[in-house]
């Protein structure tokens, strides 16, 4: 593997990370929304504008999809 491989790995790897911490940390504010009556969807919609959110965010959603995109081609090709 080139450096360059073992870059874009470790880029993805990373915001693979950052998404799965993301999306357990909303899981775990769904119980105490459902408590209190407070809606987790808007809620997790409310927390995207912080900038210390968003910033780790758009960079980490952008990569996975295009994963799932060239897994998706690699897939339909084979």
């Amino acid at each position: 593997m080139t450096y360059f491989e073992s870059a874009k790995v470790i880029e993805f790897a990373t915001d693979a990370l950052l998404f799965t911490k993301v999306i357990s940390f909303i899981n775990k504010i769904a119980a105490p929304c459902g408590k209190v009556g407070a809606d987790v969807e808007r809620v997790s919609n409310g927390m995207g504008p912080d900038g210390r959110i968003a910033s780790g965010i758009d960079p980490c959603m952008a990569n996975l999809r295009t994963i799932y995109t060239a897994e998706a081609t690699q897939a339909a090709g084979s």
